[in-house]
């Protein structure tokens, strides 16, 4: 099949998003397609076989930035005559659209309970560009189906855009298991630890993402103080590009400053995985966290919470636990010190990595490309 991936950052430094792009457009050319990748931008070195298509975009603002990337989509796809079009970014008309993004309409209900507020930024420029981008994706007419990374994604295009249950094929997330795997630890950890200044015999809480505020970085540092017995050894590792000043002075009134380290971006992420105990991500919506399959690749267990459509592979008390209320630092406190034994965490390990290998990134590719088989069928 000759396969367009539309999405605007094709990069392996990004988010969860477009690493999965990157390694899907790799196993679709080792399976044989004619791969063709639409992008703005691409920092990842060339891989035989797939072409690169660039997509020019207006920088001066937000709404310019997003309705170029899609018009300029759609006249360089019109070009090509391709068997399937698969969008993982707002545009339209496509074969596929892959939820990614998170649904910005359950996105204001979270971000913003306060109803004035909402109303505001309903009305701003920047959500209105993508409720409007969004919405003309969801309809009947600018695609044939919809892949959710989670039931919790199927659910949210069923309530907030009337999508028909039919219409959604739900295909959970791969991981690299050569890059994300329990070696890690072996070739990263005491080099990554000294750098950062982390003793042997400390437990590192390990968070990986962007936009602290709405991925729960909050309430790691508020469960710190209300951790139970080990909690002395405890240390707090924040791997992402966000601004750190807020929480770092919650951490200061909390009097746990001395316990939290922000570490900035990496395009090495695994080395951080290798550093960390616990994976901790308390976060208030995510369709599906692809951190939390790395994490779990790595052999660590994971806290997550049920707005995250990974919480779905969490087994409480096996390979982590899924916090109830994401508010809650008492809640949060109290899985973490569940997990704080180190015999308990050498078990919940294991079992995190028994956990990640079934879902590879070949088996991701096969449902998909099944999926494309499907639709083909029927063009």
């Amino acid at each position: 099949m000759k396969i367009a991936l539309v999405i605007k950052d094709y990069s392996l430094k990004k988010g969860g998003l477009e690493r999965y792009v990157v390694n899907l457009s790799r196993e679709l050319i080792n399976m044989g397609h004619d791969v063709h990748v639409f992008a703005n931008l691409r920092d990842t070195p060339e891989y035989s076989g797939i072409t690169f298509h660039h997509v020019p975009i207006i920088k001066f603002s937000f709404i310019l930035k997003n309705f170029s990337f899609a018009v300029n989509s759609r006249r360089l796809l019109k070009q090509n005559k391709f068997d399937i079009i698969n969008g993982f970014s707002r545009i339209y008309p496509l074969d596929v659209y892959r939820i990614g993004h998170k649904v910005r309409r359950h996105l204001l209900k979270v971000q913003y309970p306060n109803r004035l507020t909402k109303i505001l930024k309903y009305l701003s420029i920047k959500h209105l560009t993508i409720l409007y981008l969004e919405g003309q994706v969801f309809k009947k007419k600018n695609h044939k189906k919809i892949i959710a990374n989670s039931e919790l994604g199927k659910q949210h295009a069923i309530s907030y855009h009337a999508v028909p249950e039919n219409n959604i094929e739900v295909i959970y997330n791969g991981v690299d298991l050569d890059k994300f795997n329990p070696q890690v630890k072996g070739l990263y950890r005491d080099k990554t630890r000294k750098k950062l200044g982390i003793k042997k015999n400390e437990i590192v809480l390990l968070f990986v993402g962007r936009n602290f505020k709405l991925k729960g970085v909050k309430t790691i540092i508020e469960s710190i103080p209300l951790l139970g017995q080990g909690k002395e050894k405890v240390r707090i590792l924040i791997v992402g590009k966000g601004k750190s000043s807020y929480f770092l002075r919650l951490a200061k009134k909390l009097n746990v400053e001395n316990r939290i380290f922000f570490a900035g971006e990496s395009s090495q992420i695994e080395k951080f995985y290798a550093a960390g105990d616990i994976f901790v991500f308390p976060t208030f919506y995510d369709p599906f966290a692809n951190v939390c399959l790395e994490a779990l690749a790595c052999g660590l267990p994971v806290i997550t919470t049920k707005m995250n459509g990974a919480s779905e592979i969490i087994k409480n008390g096996m390979n982590g636990y899924v916090v109830e209320d994401y508010t809650s630092p008492d809640e949060l406190a109290a899985r973490i010190t569940d997990i704080l034994p180190k015999d308990l965490r050498k078990n919940m390990s294991a079992c995190a990595f028994e956990t990640a290998k079934e879902y590879t990134p070949s088996n991701n590719a096969a449902r998909v490309e099944k999926l494309y088989k499907n639709i083909l069928k029927n063009k």
